[in-house]
């Protein structure tokens, strides 16, 4: 925002448009808003804050995680085979999605050139944790993870006609994952170009990591906190578990019960919903 020439009072107005809308904020609608001269300021702003978005020091996902890949940019006559490369003007895109139990944790995606394996598994590392369980449909180059530090479990996803009759696929949350991406993109921005599908991508990713935690982002709360006493020793794992850290120890909290000490447990929900 330096030396900008839009009012600041836009600019905050325009930050809390675009993130508490659960749809979003597409460039012409702020310019109706706003009443803006030029499209091309709207878009500049949306842009300067999708690509703030983006948390360079969030957690990678862990645990279980389900990988799949799409095309944006809708079907092109001519060609046959999903994997095709030559000609194809949509962009190849690569979703990676936790799993917990039935339902759909954090989420990754990126636009990628193609489905090399080298391709792939630079995107597992710098998405995914070393030792997490890996979903994958039968693509081939896959089958470089297990060597890699991963726990690689492929299986052979249905065709695509059986998948519209009803046959279950191996990667649900991930595909999931990709129809809500796809429905966002329509039906708030009508589609975007291949260049600039990164930073949707990231905005999209932002929405689907908060989605769940609506009142951390309208409070601006940084940190949980949980407190358990020193003989519960199970909800201590369990805290430990999902990620917590013991930030403090009060031997006197309990003066009834003098042989409790409370322990106060903290989690950075930046770091995980990035």
């Amino acid at each position: 925002m330096h030396n900008t020439k839009t009012p600041l009072r836009i600019w905050f107005w325009a930050a809390y448009l675009m993130t508490t809308d659960k749809r979003g904020l597409s460039a012409l609608l702020l310019q109706r808003q706003f009443a803006l001269r030029r499209y091309e300021t709207a878009w500049m702003m949306l842009h300067k804050f999708r690509r703030a978005m983006v948390n360079l020091a969030r957690e990678p996902l862990h645990g279980e995680v389900e990988i799949d890949d799409t095309w944006i940019g809708g079907a092109q006559a001519g060609l046959r085979g999903s994997r095709r490369l030559k000609g194809r003007k949509a962009a190849l895109v690569l979703v990676a999605v936790e799993k917990r139990g039935s339902a759909t944790g954090r989420a990754r995606m990126a636009v990628i050139p193609d489905f090399k394996g080298a391709t792939l598994l630079a995107f597992l590392k710098q998405n995914v944790a070393p030792g997490s369980t890996v979903y994958t449909d039968g693509l081939k180059s896959f089958t470089g993870l297990q060597e890699a530090g991963f726990q690689h479990m492929p299986r052979i996803q249905p065709l695509r006609g059986d998948l519209r009759k009803g046959a279950k696929s191996v990667v649900p949350l991930a595909d999931r994952a990709i129809g809500n991406l796809q429905q966002w993109l329509i039906g708030t921005h009508h589609g975007v170009s291949r260049g600039q599908l990164q930073v949707y991508l990231d905005e999209f990713v932002f929405r689907h990591n908060r989605r769940k935690q609506p009142w951390v982002v309208a409070r601006g709360c940084r940190w949980l906190k949980v407190e358990t006493q020193n003989i519960n020793v199970p909800a201590c794992r369990f805290y430990a578990k999902q990620g917590c850290v013991l930030g403090a120890i009060h031997r006197f909290a309990y003066p009834d019960y003098p042989n409790e000490a409370q322990l106060l447990w903290y989690k950075d929900l930046a770091g995980q919903t990035g």
